[in-house]
């Protein structure tokens, strides 16, 4: 029984998410940079934590269509599964609900990864239109730590709900290892904050790096 619903929702999924890989490439003409100055193919293909700034509530599914090659599932609010209009782009990004009753959002990551596949997490927890990145939350140290798997962040910019008039850009970082939790539960506080401070700091090295990439543009220009 299991294997024919599989069935049927690969009916409606595949083609679905075929469509919606071909018009975000249409109308966003996404552009993909690389902060090592190449593209590490194996960087996105190898199963990671991925992070990436959150600007409207189907980055998810945009993400997962630009790197389309790769099976990546996103953290997506539950209560975005009611919205008739969200939820065939939600399941067609492989998006996992999360809701703040419940860890079994870290356990179907956590499976996801062990599968080798990767996990996209939006480490600000709401959509914030514009370049502002607000404080990060501690959601991706508890993934990454759990799956034993590195992160790696991305930086996404540009006005992706106005087609054909800003081009959306993501800047790949480099994957890294957070540091290991400290012994005891006295200084847990202190190290879940300087590890999103540290997140915090290389995503808005990568917004700065894509600032750079456009000052160079226009200096050309």
């Amino acid at each position: 029984m299991k294997r024919f619903l599989d069935f049927l929702n690969a009916c409606w999924i595949h083609p679905i998410r075929a469509i919606l890989i071909v018009l975000t490439h249409l109308l966003y003409r996404p552009k993909v940079y690389y902060e090592s100055g190449r593209s590490p193919r194996g960087h996105i293909g190898e199963p990671m934590v991925l992070t990436c700034n959150h600007l409207r509530g189907c980055d998810g599914a945009v993400i997962s269509a630009i790197f389309h090659r790769e099976r990546i599932h996103s953290i997506a609010a539950r209560r975005w599964y009611r919205k008739w209009y969200l939820y065939p782009l939600l399941r067609c990004g492989y998006s996992i609900p999360i809701d703040n009753k419940s860890a079994a959002w870290l356990r179907a990551s956590t499976n996801a990864i062990h599968n080798g596949d990767s996990v996209l997490i939006f480490p600000e927890g709401m959509a914030v239109p514009g370049m502002e990145i607000r404080p990060f939350k501690p959601g991706f140290l508890l993934l990454a730590q759990n799956a034993g798997t590195p992160v790696l962040p991305l930086y996404m910019e540009g006005c992706y709900n106005r087609p054909f008039f800003k081009r959306l850009r993501i800047v790949v970082g480099t994957p890294y290892v957070p540091d290991p939790p400290p012994e005891g539960d006295g200084n847990k506080h202190e190290y879940y904050r300087e590890q999103c401070e540290i997140l915090y700091q290389k995503t808005v090295a990568l917004r700065d790096f894509l600032a750079e990439k456009r000052k160079k543009r226009k200096d050309r220009s």
